[in-house]
């Protein structure tokens, strides 16, 4: 039975509980004696009736309570109290790298840190005859004070906050209560049944260190079976890293991860060696030009030459990009620095990188004035700037000159094959590129006024060059856009989008972003899934450092069902454009139809930390507050973004008000929507889930036919798994509607 607050436990006052699982449960208490807060981890009662585990229990916390290393959780008393038997440890603030990893994968150098230290943890450990046997990142503990602390040797375990996915961290036990190993961090001798020796901690050690450079496990396939197949047969993928990182650093993680002992590192403290060695040697090396931000161009002929500014930039991103090892910052980040009256080396340092560009252009009378420069923040010196002054038709030849004056500089560490990538093509004429870059100024607004008059910038571009492949891909991409915002039904946005988009394919089929939305187009055009997984996985290898291709792929896989690729790729694109608010409201939504809803509210609220005030993230976050039943938050948040919010998306919030009792408000929501939907386009979609929040299956139904007939895009991307249409799902109608849209079996 659990201890009670207020409660004693020998001269310890029960505070709070903590956790629990199987092994044990753990509390906040007060050590009445000394004055200060502790842990206590307790032994379940039906485990202290067994004198066998109460003796492994003392004994392990003996064996522990000796290592007295500061990357180990400190033990400071064991004793039993009545029936309970309990071990009293620091009491720790932060969270786990686990926790941590949710958010991304780490800068190289924080990862070879905190690899370090815990390695050194772990070799003290080894010291005293003392084997982990179950390193992994929920066993791996990150203070508030930035220290690293090894958890659970053995001792009552503490279930993770977030139950993990069964597939991947199965625990393989040989007896009740005796954990050998999780699969994933198992060692090649552990999965065999084979004696454990250090040497099997420092795989483990090395599929953590793999996990934090990467975001991706290095052995977890799709069933445990497979996993434990992975480990003793299978190499992992070359550890590529969000941040470019030092070749030897994939050979340390390489000998780690042999497959025979004797080929690791034999304990943890040689590890610890390796990896300090290699921070030493980075320290007294002078750093590669490894990573580039491209700033908006100031635009010095008022809001009509801004589309000047924010297009060269944005183009030379997406050319940069296309380099494998230049770590490029996109546009969503860089574009929070436009206008900011900013030293460029601060927002160098700001945004971690070696070189920053920053220009500023002038339009006048049909000439053009572009002055850039190139700074390398490390050696705080400028690398390059010039001044170019050409006829406005001259702009893409403007931009050409720029990007071979940087890939100059690049060329003598990246390699002349790596800069390949920045050949582009696009068009002669400049004239067009000029209604390009028009049209790609309008299109970043994400407005339907502006979706339009940018697809009149992108059709006067292509009606100049029929062969512009970027321009064609932007009129498909503005009406995949529009149908997003519930401008015009899916069906007609979808049918003009793929015409464009398969012309764009035709000029240029090896450039990424029209294989991108060439993948978009074919989802919204009558659910062709398998040309859109095609397109996407194309797009993604052409450009993997693209955070918005990850993006959209994650969208794809989520409409799917394939949640497991759907969330890493979005923390993928979360980890190149972590200040992304497009992508973090599609997080919260991937999350959300995973039924991961503390992880989606987590997600969410950082979002709105971002920007409180963002429309989508708001909904999204509300409804994952209005599922985990947790109504006044749920309805603060939608009632906040009332006025905010076009009216065509009222519905979206339906579930929201019904959940909390307000049917009132969803009955007048719901007329509202119904009344609008006579004058104007109105997403039928939304309607239907007003009707299944009011509980009438036939109305809902019925409209969602109609968002059928629509090719509605919400009815693509998220019926299969829509958390707001459950009390559909046993009506036949619902499994006969998702074979037709392309979706098949429900998971």
């Amino acid at each position: 039975m659990p201890l009670a607050a207020g409660s004693a436990l020998g001269p310890y006052l029960i505070l709070a509980p903590i956790g629990a699982g199987g092994m044990g449960e753990v509390y906040r208490a007060r050590d009445t004696r000394l004055g200060r807060d502790v842990a206590i981890k307790v032994l379940p009662e039906r485990l202290a009736r067994q004198p066998a585990y109460v003796q492994r229990f003392e004994r392990e916390a003996r064996a522990v309570a000796a290592l007295s290393h500061p990357a180990i959780l400190a033990i400071f008393d064991f004793g039993r109290a009545g029936d309970h038997v309990y071990a009293v440890t620091e009491l720790l603030e932060g969270e786990t790298l686990r926790q941590r990893l949710n958010r991304g994968a780490l800068e190289w150098r924080e990862a070879v840190e905190l690899a370090a230290e815990l390695a050194g943890g772990v070799g003290a450990a080894h010291l005293k005859g003392i084997t982990h046997r179950d390193l992994k990142p929920e066993n791996v503990f990150l203070t508030t004070a930035g220290a690293v602390k090894v958890l659970d040797f053995g001792l009552a375990r503490v279930e993770p906050a977030f139950a993990p996915d069964a597939q991947t961290d199965a625990n393989l036990h040989t007896e009740a209560g005796t954990v050998l190993g999780t699969i994933g961090y198992m060692s090649p001798e552990q999965v065999r049944g084979e004696p454990v020796t250090p040497a099997s901690d420092v795989f483990a050690l090395g599929c953590v260190l793999y996990e934090m450079l990467t975001g991706r496990k290095a052995f977890v396939r799709a069933t445990p079976a497979e996993s434990l197949a992975a480990i003793l047969t299978a190499e992992p993928e070359p550890p590529g890293t969000a941040h470019p990182a030092p070749g030897p650093l994939a050979g340390v993680i390489r000998r780690c991860l042999d497959k025979k002992a004797q080929h690791r590192y034999p304990t943890a403290r040689e590890l610890e060696q390796a990896l300090l060695d290699l921070l030493q040697h980075a320290k007294s090396t002078p750093s590669a030009i490894d990573s580039l931000a491209v700033i908006p161009f100031t635009s010095l002929g008022g809001s009509d030459a801004e589309y000047l500014g924010d297009g060269i930039a944005e183009n030379l991103i997406n050319r940069f990009s296309r380099i494998p090892t230049l770590r490029v910052i996109p546009r969503g980040t860089v574009f929070r620095y436009k206008g900011r009256e900013s030293e460029p080396r601060q927002i160098a340092r700001e945004l971690e990188v070696r070189l920053l560009l920053t220009g500023r252009v002038v339009e006048r009378g049909g000439r053009l004035s572009v002055q850039v420069e190139l700074v390398d923040a490390v050696e705080d010196k400028q690398v390059w700037g010039e001044r170019f002054h050409r006829p406005i038709t001259d702009i893409f030849a403007v931009e050409e000159e720029i990007a071979g004056r940087i890939a100059g500089q690049l060329r003598t560490q990246l390699g002349q094959e790596e800069c390949k990538g920045l050949a582009q093509p696009c068009t002669c004429d400049g004239e067009a590129y000029r209604l390009y870059l028009q049209g790609r100024h309008h299109l970043s607004k994400r407005a339907p006024d502006n979706l339009w008059k940018g697809i009149e910038y992108f059709e006067q571009a292509v009606a100049r060059d029929p062969a512009f492949a970027l321009a064609h891909a932007g009129i498909a991409e503005s009406y995949c856009v529009l149908a997003f915002l519930s401008v015009m039904p899916g069906k007609e946005a979808g049918r003009r989008a793929v015409v464009a988009a398969r012309k764009a394919t035709e000029m240029a089929p090896r450039l990424p972003q029209v294989r991108a939305v060439m993948a978009s187009a074919a989802a919204l055009s009558g659910g062709n899934w398998n040309a859109a997984n095609a397109e996407i996985r194309a797009a993604v290898e052409l450009l993997p450092g693209s955070a918005e291709t990850h993006d959209w792929f994650s969208m794809i896989c989520c409409a799917q069902g394939r949640f497991d690729e759907a969330i890493r790729e979005v923390r993928r694109a979360l980890e190149l454009d972590p200040l992304s608010l497009v992508i973090h409201h599609h997080a919260v939504w991937i999350y959300l139809h995973a039924r991961r809803l503390e992880e989606a509210l987590d997600m969410g609220l950082r979002a709105l930390e971002l920007e409180p005030a963002y429309v989508p993230t708001v909904l999204w976050t509300s409804l994952v507050y209005s599922l985990l039943g947790r109504h006044g938050e749920a309805l603060a948040l939608v009632e906040r973004q009332d006025s905010l919010l076009r009216r065509p998306f009222q519905p979206f919030s339906a579930h929201v008000y019904a959940a909390a009792g307000r049917t009132a408000d969803v009955r007048r929501i719901l007329a509202e929507a119904i009344e609008l939907s006579r004058g104007e386009y109105v997403e039928p979609y939304f309607i239907a889930l007003a009707h299944a929040a009011l509980g009438d299956a036939e109305a809902a139904f019925e409209w969602l036919e109609k968002s059928y007939d629509d090719g509605s895009v919400y009815l693509l991307y998220w019926f299969r798994n829509d958390p707001r249409l459950d009390s559909l799902r046993p009506d036949p109608r619902y499994d006969r509607l998702l074979a037709r849209v392309g979706l098949g079996d429900r998971a």
